[in-house]
């Protein structure tokens, strides 16, 4: 089985201006998604698509290949999803047609490579259209505890969930649940650590779900989203105080 891993980088950052390239714990943002891929056991080929030639080197300098993808998808209201199928489309003139591949998002930089290879292992085993990496959500963001304001008066979000007894829209307000322990089920967060997904899916499709989506779960307290300084100042916490230990090696 081809495994194919892609890894979308873009110039522009608003966020934080340089978001990709910026050194966390002495290593540019970027090389954490290329090396956890490059790394990973099941994955045949990495690359980098990008708009921009200075992480195209360092793609390079990693022994990664490298797409330089049109300026139009790389805009903030471009979809990834877009970049995604001209890269395979390349990959394929190039003799290498994917089975299934990976979105490494190089904002979850603390993913490891065997997180990589337990997505790709799942898709083995279910032959599912897609996977996604999940944390569990804490109690204190339940879905009961969450609320929205309309015309100024706080409400309940009207949901209905399938899974339990009572489906009514306003479910939540059906009982009152004052303690934690008490709240029912259990919820999850995409972390956007992993997107797999077969070619199938992404190529005829048209997007990265398809009809039978399935989950890996990853604790949340060794991950860490990039989207801002204080994002950047954690995951650095995290890396100097061993709380997260990487399974790949950063060196060119």
């Amino acid at each position: 089985m081809n495994v194919l891993a892609i890894i979308p980088v873009r110039k522009g950052s608003k966020g934080v201006p340089g978001k990709n390239l910026k050194l966390l714990n002495g290593y540019p943002l970027v090389s954490y998604g290329i090396c956890s891929a490059k790394n990973a056991k099941l994955v045949n080929k990495v690359v980098v698509c990008t708009d921009s030639e200075e992480m195209a080197q360092i793609a390079r300098d990693h022994k990664v290949n490298v797409f330089m993808r049109p300026p139009e998808t790389a805009t903030d209201t471009a979809h990834v999803e877009l970049a995604i199928q001209l890269t395979i489309k390349d990959q394929e003139k190039k003799g290498f047609k994917p089975d299934v591949v990976l979105l490494i998002q190089c904002t979850s930089p603390l993913r490891l490579s065997e997180d990589i290879d337990n997505a790709i292992k799942k898709q083995l085993e279910t032959k599912c259209d897609s996977i996604v990496s999940v944390s569990e959500t804490p109690s204190h963001f339940h879905p009961y505890w969450q609320k929205e304001i309309v015309n100024d008066q706080l409400q309940s979000i009207k949901m209905a969930l399938d899974h339990a007894q009572e489906t009514e829209v306003d479910f939540f307000e059906k009982k009152k649940f004052r303690n934690r322990q008490e709240l029912p089920g259990k919820y999850y967060w995409k972390n956007g650590a992993i997107y797999l997904f077969t070619y199938n899916t992404i190529m005829n499709i048209g997007n990265r779900y398809g009809n039978d989506c399935r989950s890996i779960i990853i604790p949340s307290e060794r991950l860490a989203n990039i989207d801002s300084l204080e994002d950047f100042e954690y995951a650095e916490y995290l890396l100097k105080t061993n709380k997260v230990k990487l399974d790949f090696s950063l060196d060119k």
